[in-house]
């Protein structure tokens, strides 16, 4: 089956995450090229190592917690080299446990700031004339499904992914346009280090967790799938969504 990624360009925020791996790993191996944008620049080298494709990725160092709009400076410098994007994921996310007795001003800021500023800042930078292809393309936010869901201790999280299932809306019918595709993947628990820090102090750890998942606790390649289909040509007329990708979480 023919996803028509093959020499197309992608912009990977927070690559070096448990599920950007998992995406840049399948978009390599579809043949497409890769910006590769993160913290740390060693996890960054060593995932552009492991990746098995044509074209060699492209890398780049930020701090979003500290500047948000740093995002477009990376990706517009990469964009004059090597020509256009047809799109991207923002992968980056933060989300410990508070509850309301718990919270502040401070770390509500520092919260939204990762998961819905910045995620905001990349889709304009993706939208931009001199950066997004003529040809359009797909933006894809990696929401949660604590979204769609209360929990306790997860107030902030929550509305900061509610937020982006929300903006994404707007975008796809703003970036329509241009033939740009804006949605959102919500994923339920699956493996990565920010879900062993939930079952830490979830009641009833990690086996009440799973009991919540009829399929289980997933992993990053089950989401990493709904991501590059998203990008792919197979959803050229999916925009404005939010992919629910939960193991039956929700349900």
């Amino acid at each position: 089956m023919n996803l028509g990624l093959a020499g197309k360009r992608f912009v990977i925020a927070g690559a070096a995450s448990a599920l950007g791996k998992a995406t840049s790993t399948l978009l390599a191996r579809e043949g497409a090229g890769l910006l590769l944008l993160g913290r740390n620049r060693d996890k960054l080298e060593a995932l552009a190592a492991d990746l098995d494709g044509p074209v060699e990725p492209t890398l780049g160092t930020l701090d979003l917690q500290s500047d948000p709009d740093a995002l477009a400076r990376p990706i517009r410098e990469d964009a004059v080299v090597a020509g256009p994007f047809s799109g991207g994921v923002y992968c980056p996310g933060t989300g410990p446990m508070a509850p309301l007795r718990m919270l502040n001003s401070d770390a509500i800021e520092k919260l939204m700031r990762i998961n819905f500023v910045a995620a905001q800042m990349f889709a304009k930078a993706l939208a931009a004339k001199k950066i997004r292809h003529p040809d359009g393309g797909s933006i894809v936010l990696v929401a949660s499904a604590a979204g769609s869901r209360g929990n306790k201790g997860l107030s902030t999280y929550s509305a900061s992914k509610a937020a982006l299932i929300s903006s994404a809306r707007s975008f796809a019918l703003e970036l329509a346009e241009w033939r740009i595709r804006v949605n959102c993947v919500s994923p339920g628990y699956f493996e990565s280090p920010l879900a062993e820090s939930s079952f830490s102090w979830h009641p009833g750890g990690r086996e009440a967790l799973e009991k919540q998942h009829p399929l289980g606790v997933g992993t990053p390649d089950d989401v990493a799938g709904a991501v590059v289909f998203l990008l792919s040509d197979l959803a050229r007329w999916i925009t404005g969504t939010n992919l629910i990708v939960d193991g039956g979480y929700l349900a």
